[in-house]
């Protein structure tokens, strides 16, 4: 039937029905309504779908994978130094019962306590004697608001036709509640031991009962991509001068983190480039992790309150006292903040209920990224990394437009990379420099990007991963105590080259605590100082953390910890050993069912270690959850983040 026969029909069919309704009946009946109702019906039949067997949104509600996925959050913007970055605000969550109000941040960059409610701050003024933040808190307060966790859209039939791969970000059922929905990073596959241990991941290829030695373990390697997605940031020389507080520190001689160390690099705009003539011997700038205390910035407020700072004390002398570098730890911005518990509304208690985790684990797995200026057609620039001692560096030649890896243990003697065997594993041989064609030949700026990550090197130049002639894995150093060279932990350096470098971004890795059980400590040492060990069990274990008191003991002790490299090593005389060699471990068996795969047992991690309820910690008030994720529980792959825009992205 032709189109126009169809029309013709359809006029007949309707007159033989006879006259047509009208008024509110007809307006329903009429043709137009009935295609607008027929489009939503159908619109809601494929949202429902699509939602169904090809994606389908969620809401982040927790920071477990901050930085890579945000809950609930608070955007702060330092009024000291201006950097900006976000912590949690889970606590607020209107869809549970809050338990009380955000009002606390700590910068990473300067260590500043913020306040982000200055009601909040108001409503407990002259309640405590001991608050977590200083009179320069109150005067600088910066009003912040929560918002909401992000939006993501997950596939959920990205796993019909390739299987779960590790470092997905992925969506399951809990185990303990399969009406509850949790995100986490894929860690371990079926038929395979995980353990973890210094803050990385090992992986032995076998599922049997009994655990395999510890030389069946081998460390697992980040892709390259995820390094860059997962690194977390510890300093951006950009704001090493910013605001008329850091001015005041400056000009009350608080060192610089970044310096030069031997002469020949200038400092330009304030400290936040450096620039260097060509010189025959190697010039360097080092990072130093100079991180002020409240203890500092409560003089820095009575500075502020006479007024001075206006010149340079005489002579170099130092009005905050001996400030000593520390070690990079696994402190997390997202955890930085303070809870004002409700006792009820518009009453607040005791402060505070949570305080900044200060991170208590040492990173040694570093990545620096940086502008580099070459101004001539000759001469090495030189990037190093250093861990446990050992010194990673990156060699650019600017005649030749190459680079070239290096490893030189503590006496300077040079360390073999792991050469490829006929199976495509590493074994430990004897090659010394894998070398790499780069464009960075002669004059010119480019990005470069270099990372000691997982046992491997890695180098992006201009945002590309630079490909070496052999692999740049290494083996299993004895690099697991920290030593002196470690408060000194980077360094750029030039040999016979004019060159100028910038904007200056130095991140760490992801470090995975070896926490087993809800009252773990979170932190991996089993011994070390006595008052720092028993400052973060009662800060832990005993309810600590909502004393005042207690933080500011554990902050004490930890400055002092992570800044005394006696305190890394064995006591002179002494039986014991370096308290790094006695750290906790753990280890998970995850089985494969070859007849029945939606049995299969995956494993599964947060970002954010030290606030991630992950396979690690799982436990109900009555018994314990098993520490896998069945395939059957999985929902589907992260894909990307749609809102807000500020946060848009793909997940990796």
């Amino acid at each position: 039937m032709s189109i126009r026969e169809d029309k013709s029909a359809r006029k007949t069919s309707v007159r033989g029905r006879g006259k047509e309704p009208r008024g509110f009946l007809g307006f329903l009946q009429s043709r137009s309504v009935r295609e607008t109702v027929e489009s939503v019906v159908i619109a809601v039949v494929l949202a429902f779908l699509f939602r169904t067997f090809v994606a389908e949104p969620f809401v982040i509600p927790t920071g477990s994978m901050a930085p890579t996925l945000q809950g609930r959050h608070q955007q702060v913007d330092c009024p000291v130094c201006k950097f900006s970055y976000r912590i949690g605000a889970s606590e607020e969550r209107p869809e549970d019962r809050p338990s009380g109000d955000v009002f606390l941040g700590t910068c990473p960059q300067c260590g500043f306590v913020a306040c982000t409610k200055p009601e909040v701050e108001k409503a407990t003024r002259g309640r405590h004697k001991r608050k977590p933040f200083t009179g320069l808190t109150t005067e600088l307060a910066t009003p912040t608001k929560s918002r909401n966790g992000d939006r993501i859209l997950v596939s959920k039939s990205a796993y019909e036709f390739a299987p779960p791969q590790r470092w997905d970000v992925f969506v399951f059922h809990f185990p303990g509640n399969a009406a509850r929905n949790y995100i986490k990073r894929l860690v371990g596959l079926p038929g395979e031991w995980l353990k973890i241990r210094h803050g990385d991941v090992f992986r032995s290829p076998t599922d049997d009962e009994r655990q395999p030695d510890a030389d069946a373990f081998a460390i697992l390697r980040k892709p390259a991509d995820v390094v860059l997605h997962m690194m977390q940031l510890v300093y951006d020389n950009n704001y090493a001068s910013t605001g008329q507080v850091v001015e005041l520190m400056t000009s009350r001689n608080w060192p610089t983190r970044w310096s030069a160390v031997d002469g020949g690099w200038k400092s330009q705009d304030h400290n936040k480039s450096f620039e260097i003539a060509a010189q025959a011997e190697p010039r360097w700038i080092r990072y130093r992790h100079f991180l002020p205390t409240l203890a500092d910035w409560q003089k820095l407020y009575q500075l502020w309150q006479r007024g001075v700072g206006e010149l340079p004390l005489p002579g170099g002398q130092q009005e905050f006292g001996d400030v000593r570098p520390q070690l990079i730890t696994d402190l997390y911005p997202y955890n930085s903040f303070g809870v004002a518990p409700w006792i009820d509304r518009g009453r607040y208690g005791f402060l505070p209920q949570k305080a900044t985790w200060p991170g208590m684990n040492w990173v040694g797995d570093l990545i620096v990224d940086f502008q580099l200026d070459a101004q001539t057609d000759a001469g090495q620039a030189v990037v190093e990394l250093v861990e446990g001692g050992y010194r990673f560096r990156g060699t650019l030649d600017l005649q030749k437009g190459t680079a070239e890896l290096t490893i030189l243990d503590p006496q300077d003697q040079p360390i073999a990379f792991e050469s490829p065997t006929a199976d495509g594993s590493g074994a430990s041989g004897s090659v010394l420099g894998p070398v790499a064609k780069v464009p960075i030949k002669g004059p010119g700026r480019h990005r470069v990007t270099f990372a000691n990550v997982d046992d491997r090197l890695l180098l992006w130049i201009d945002g590309k991963a630079v490909s070496f002639d052999v692999p740049t894995n290494y083996p299993r150093l004895a690099n697991l105590v920290p030593t002196e060279a470690d408060l000194a932990p980077v360094g750029i350096g030039a040999v016979g080259a004019s060159l100028k470098v910038d904007d200056i971004k130095l991140y760490r890795d992801v470090y995975y605590i070896a926490a087993q059980d809800k009252h773990h400590t979170l932190c991996d040492l089993r011994s070390g100082s006595s008052n720092l060990n028993r400052h973060m069990r009662k800060w832990v274990t005993e309810g600590d953390r909502s004393s005042i008191g207690g933080t500011l003991d554990l902050a004490r002790d930890r400055a002092d910890f992570f800044s005394d490299p006696r305190q890394w090593v064995a006591s002179p005389g002494s039986n014991e050993s370096s308290p790094y060699l006695d750290t906790y471990e753990i280890a998970f068996r995850l089985q494969k069912f070859p007849d029945d795969p939606a049995l299969d047992q995956f494993f599964a991690l947060g970002d954010n270690s030290p606030a991630s309820q992950d396979s690690r910690l799982w436990w109900t008030d009555n018994a314990a959850i098993s520490h896998y994720v069945e395939r059957k529980l999985i929902i589907g792959r992260a894909l990307l983040i749609y809102w807000p825009l500020g946060h848009f992205g793909f997940i990796q």
